[in-house]
């Protein structure tokens, strides 16, 4: 299942931070999000916007993408 999120902190490239998951066009929370697949383009910033994916095989919410930076 894919969701849209953004940062609450930064994320560091091969590292972990937190996120606020958003449905149905509200934010139901925050999760602990892992940049760990597509970390090329450098840190994610706080306040970016995120798609996440849960792994079930990893058991965790991982980064598939996000908006580039101004």
């Amino acid at each position: 299942m894919i969701r849209k999120a953004e940062a609450t902190s930064t994320i560091a490239a091969s590292s972990s931070g937190s996120a606020n998951i958003w449905f149905a066009g509200a934010s139901r929370g925050s999760v602990t999000v892992y940049y760990n697949w597509m970390t090329a383009g450098g840190d994610i910033g706080s306040g970016t916007k995120l798609f996440v994916r849960y792994f079930h095989d990893e058991d965790k919410w991982v980064v598939v993408g996000a908006e580039c930076g101004a």
